[in-house]
């Protein structure tokens, strides 16, 4: 085998540096080092540490979803050949490559894992199988340290109790971090902020970055452990140290050479402590140095001034027994179950319950029919406060859990990267119950058949619902009990689902008397005090106002512009908007948009910044440009992630100071707290900003509003106000951040930053339209045009993308070709929507389905043309269908989005409120839509950008806008569109007729508008 040199790690630091292996040589290693070196020419790539505590369900986890390479020791699985075996197997026919690591008879530590003579004997006799399974096999005698499954990207399955265990035992036990350390230490810390020492920190003093080098501790330093009677073994760590050398000249002359004193740094916890040293100052959060025989980690916040002046050797097992206020670091190494290896926030917060969790998957209903358990499914999302309540109250607690591991397969699911099963069970969970939400918890025969169904339970009997407790407890009766009848009741609700059949509408197509009868019904359930529709809770109607604009813009309805503009005055007013730093909370708790459940999300915000940005098109409102400018901002501020795509939501929950987690904490003020912060100023915000010594919300707190409307006072002193309420609440304890790039969400973000750049003359929101859409196409869509749902710090999520990921990234593309002029987005387009055609399109009735026809099997194909928080993916396709064709002159994509809308004739006037993208896109139709082509020699030509810019401004529903080079190829058309007496020109056309160019921006407007 050619040698190889040790891949690149992150910022240069090699794996033979992080393992302590001289670069190039195999001189001065310990045993073990050098017996791995010379097996494997350098490519040490995929170690960790295992000691006497084995957790054997984790290892084989890792053995099932390894994807790269699988190393064990003989020993432990030559006794539980029966299931290692197969799993073997099964990785190499993967492609998994396999090291295996033996001993021989004489080994103590074989002697002592295998105390049974005849099971010594039968593990020697089965060695040959494990041989003969691996790739590569390294003899190694009398080895002290045992190799556990690693691999690749799943690096840490099957690792981290192990690693919390690291410092028990007898005998010399190396930690060795895995290369990929920074997606390691990602999942072993809260998922935001953790890093590892894989990021050098800088040196105050120097402001050089540290260098990572290998220390010995000093003999007088080194702890005793009080199990035992010899030193401890570790004398050898690793940490950053400052390489910077200073020369101090001394009184008699003679001049004195040393290190930085900041270069023997122990340890980097969350404050950017580094034991007893001087801190350098971290980048980030780090839970562990990587430590020759120990493992440090920072202790739960609470408890982190007491832990900073302890001994930095302390026995971190004896620092795990301090009582804890909350769970820190160091608790959730004890325990992770399988979601460990997942990349959902949402999932990895339940990483470390008690509850023995699975992903969704078959493995997890071929494990409940091996045990002839029903399944438990829960249903949430990150952002979901109720599903950190029955967390915290039921997941969390041992008992519980105990019971849920014994009589059920528990499987988690996160609702935003796997919409299509929460579709298919809470349609279920409607229909039983008449309500749905999350969390959602379903429980299934271990065919996936639901019978029993919920919600939220709570902890005891509480408002007429019985406790989770008592569920479980009936369930699990039922079953074992009545277990036919209850698999007669799960197969009779499938059967019932299945022949629920949609009235897609066939092929009559809305027209005035749908839109008519749709706008009719609004203005029934319009709240004309209020604004919005409905009672509490209130909604932001997104897709509703969309529809309003565009009727009005297409028929000159003044009641349907005034309930747009009313319910978006009142929400920016409210508290729903966060009047300090912008953006929308998901919902009001109250009709009158005061108490938001202030979980924020992408997709809320991306919809109602397009809207507002709408808004100020068609009306020219200070207010909708103000609050349309600052949702953008927020999104990219506080959503934005560094690889160019925009998070998911930010929790409702955050730290209010006491170490309480608690709703709203973040955004919510009292008097007081303004006295604080604006000392006189404080009764000049409280009246603006409505906040009273009662409170609007609890304990006497007051969510921001604007009850007096805007203009009342001074702007500029109020502008003030608002800047040093706005600092000082970024002191706050932030709320936690789902940054998992949802593909459809960001399309949505995509569409809105994009027409609110161009706009508004913000290019810098347009530049981040298209980063987000290069993430999209780098990440999210492979080579066959397929496109996966969700990524995380750069790595694609596993998930297929369902029919709105499609239709609402096709249509961010669609958006994004217009403002910049280039025709690549639309290519792109067509390219996506060709797969909506191809797999989520029936051929015979035009219907559409959420998911694939190459999807995943669920126990009904899920399909819904009804709007929930985001435009359904029904309707949204046939938008993006219609824009697509009148870009192109596609008879094909037109006919297609044609006989998609006729399910807008059925429900339009039936259920208005709950089809609003559908209604909009149908104005769009009945417009056209209008085809407007601006060619000119450049866009930054001042001609040519006057009138681009006036084409999208343009209000007519569903435009299209295509700018260029004249008779260019960027867009199809732009084909035969010359230059008119060799000015820039804008040619509209609608319905197979062209009005004669003009070189007019007014006249263009005004072409635009009637």
């Amino acid at each position: 085998m050619a040698r190889a040199e040790p891949e690149a790690l992150v910022r240069g630091v090699r794996s033979d540096q992080l393992l302590g292996l001289p670069s190039g040589e195999s001189t001065g290693l310990t045993p073990l080092q050098h017996e791995i070196w010379q097996a494997f020419e350098g490519q040490v790539r995929y170690t960790a540490v295992h000691d006497e505590d084995t957790y054997f369900p984790d290892a084989l986890d890792a053995m099932d979803q390894a994807r790269h390479s699988i190393w064990l020791w003989s020993p432990w699985y030559t006794k539980r050949m029966w299931e290692v075996l197969p799993r073997l197997q099964d990785a190499r026919r993967r492609g998994v490559r396999i090291h295996l690591f033996v001993t021989d008879e004489s080994d103590s530590l074989l002697q002592g894992q295998l105390a049974n003579p005849a099971t010594a004997a039968d593990a020697q006799r089965r060695l040959p199988e494990l041989k003969a399974v691996a790739d590569t096999v390294v003899e190694i005698k009398d080895m002290h340290q045992k190799i556990l499954v690693i691999d690749e990207q799943l690096c840490f399955l099957g690792s981290l109790n192990t690693l919390s265990h690291a410092p028990g035992g007898q005998g010399r036990r190396e930690i060795m971090v895995p290369f990929r350390g920074r997606r390691f230490a990602r999942h072993i810390l809260d998922h935001e902020n953790a890093d590892l020492l894989l990021r050098p920190p800088t040196c105050p003093d120097h402001g050089g970055q540290a260098e990572l080098r290998k220390f010995t501790i000093p003999p007088k330093q080194r702890p005793v452990r009080t199990s035992h009677t010899t030193n401890h073994p570790a004398q050898r760590y690793f940490a950053w140290a400052c390489p910077a050398r200073t020369t101090v000249t001394k009184p008699d002359g003679t001049t004195r050479t040393s290190g930085c004193p900041r270069r023997n740094a122990l340890r980097v916890d969350e404050t950017g402590y580094l034991g007893k040293q001087s801190p350098l100052q971290h980048p980030g959060r780090c839970c562990f140095a990587s430590v020759l025989g120990r493992l440090y980690c920072p202790q739960p916040v609470s408890r982190r001034k007491a832990h900073h002046s302890a001994d930095p050797f302390a026995d971190p097992v004896e620092a795990r027994r301090v009582p804890r206020s909350r769970s820190g670091p160091c608790e959730r190494l004890e325990r992770m179950n399988r979601l460990a290896g997942v990349t959902s926030p949402y999932l990895l917060q339940h990483a470390d319950n008690p509850v023995d969790w699975w992903p969704w998957g078959p493995e997890a209903f071929e494990e409940a029919k091996r045990r002839e358990v029903p399944v438990l499914l829960s249903v949430g999302y990150s952002a979901c406060h109720w599903c950190h309540v029955m967390a915290h109250e039921s997941f969390e607690d041992e008992v519980t859990a105990a019971f849920m591991n014994e009589h059920f397969v528990s499987v988690k699911v996160d609702r935003e990267e796997r919409p299509d099963v929460d579709a298919v069970y809470m349609e279920a969970v409607q229909a039983a119950t008449g309500q749905g939400g999350w969390p959602m918890s379903v429980f299934l025969t271990p065919d996936a058949e639901p019978f029993y169904f919920g919600t939220y339970f709570p902890p005891v009997p509480r408002s007429g619902m019985p406790s989770f407790r008592q569920v479980l407890e009936g369930v699990r009766q039922a079953w074992a009990e009545r277990r036919d009848e209850v698999t007669e009741v799960a197969g009779k609700i499938v059967r019932d689902l299945a022949e629920r059949e949609i009235d897609h509408g066939g092929a009559r197509l809305p027209g005035e008397q749908e839109q008519a009868q749709a706008l009719l019904g609004l203005t029934r359930e319009y709240d004309p005090r209020r604004g919005g529709f409905g009672g509490a809770p209130k909604f932001p109607p997104s897709m509703v106002i969309e529809f309003l604009l565009r009727h009005h813009a297409r028929t000159g309805s003044e009641g349907a512009l005034q309930m747009a503009q009313d319910t978006c005055e009142r929400m920016a007013r409210g508290g729903i908007y966060d009047q300090l730093g912008g953006g929308f909370a998901r919902y009001s708790v109250d009709r009158d948009w005061t108490v938001p459940h202030f979980e924020k999300m992408l997709y809320d915000n991306a919809l109602l910044c397009r809207v507002y940005a709408h808004l100020w098109r068609s009306t020219g409102s200070e207010q909708a440009r103000r609050v349309a400018l600052e949702t953008a901002d927020f999104m990219v501020r506080e959503l934005g992630t560094a690889e160019g795509g925009f998070a998911s939501a930010l929790d409702a929950d955050s730290d209010d100071g006491s170490g309480r987690h608690v709703e709203g904490a973040y955004y919510v003020w009292t008097p007081e707290q303004l006295r604080e912060v604006l000392g006189d100023d404080a009764p000049l915000a409280a009246q603006h900003f409505g906040v009273t010594e009662e409170g609007t919300f609890e304990e006497g707190r007051s969510v921001l509003q604007l009850p007096q409307g805007e203009g009342v006072v001074d702007a500029e002193q109020i502008a003030s106000v608002r800047e040093r309420l706005f600092r000082a609440r970024q002191d706050r304890p932030a709320p936690g951040r789902d940054d998992k790039v949802v593909a459809s969400w960001n399309g949505l973000a995509v569409a809105a930053l994009a027409e609110t750049g161009a706009y508004f003359d913000r290019p810098d929101l347009v530049e981040a339209a298209v980063a987000a859409a290069d993430l999209l196409v780098r990440l999210h869509l492979d080579d066959r045009a397929r496109l996966v749902r969700t990524s995380r710090d750069g790595r694609a999520g596993g998930n297929a993308g369902v029919l709105e990921d499609y239709a609402d990234v096709a249509e961010g593309f669609l958006a994004l070709a217009s403002v910049t002029g280039e025709g690549v987005w639309l290519d792109f387009a067509g390219l996506l929507l060709d797969q909506v055609l191809a797999r989520f399109t029936d051929p015979d009735s035009g219907a559409l389905y959420d998911t694939a026809s190459d999807a995943e099997r669920l126990i009904r194909r899920p399909q819904d043309p009804t709007d929930n928080a985001t435009p359904a993916g029904w309707t949204a396709a046939a938008g993006a269908l219609l824009s697509y064709a009148a870009h192109t002159g596609s008879a094909l994509h037109r006919t297609a989005a044609e006989r998609a809308l006729g399910v807008v004739t059925t429900l339009g006037p039936r259920v208005p409120r709950f089809i609003g993208w559908g209604l909009a896109v149908a104005e769009a139709l009945l417009d056209g839509p209008r085809e407007i082509a601006v060619v000119g020699p450049d866009l930054a030509d001042g001609a040519t950008g006057t009138l681009h810019r006036t084409a999208l401004l343009g209000t007519a529903p569903g435009a299209v806008v295509a700018a260029g080079a004249p008779d260019g190829d960027e867009f199809p058309l732009l084909a035969d569109r010359p230059l008119v007496a060799g000015a820039p020109a804008a040619y509209v056309c609608r319905n197979f007729t062209c009005d004669a160019p003009t070189t007019d921006p007014e006249r263009l407007r005004t072409a635009l508008s009637s």
